[in-house]
């Protein structure tokens, strides 16, 4: 299951950068081959950069949904030892 995910995840972001890059090669008029390398190296920049971004956001909320048992909660506490 876990490896479906990641895998997903990965075609998501390759999808996003491919679909970012196509969306920036219209501004470029010249058609120099530096333009489309930079243009597609910001792509794969941005799809790298989105699965530590949505493993990040997935283990934010699933600790916003758990709350910490009592005796860790206590122990968090600021001079919550021995009081």
């Amino acid at each position: 299951m876990k490896r479906a995910v990641k895998t997903f995840l990965f075609g998501l972001a390759v999808l996003i950068g491919v679909l970012l890059l196509g969306t920036f090669t219209g501004l470029i008029h010249g058609g120099n081959l530096g333009g489309y390398i930079f243009l597609g190296f910001l792509g794969l920049i941005v799809a790298c950069q989105v699965i530590p971004a949505l493993m990040l956001f997935g283990v934010l909320v699933k600790e916003i949904g758990h709350p910490a048992p009592k005796e860790n909660r206590e122990a968090q506490l600021p001079g919550g030892e021995g009081h």
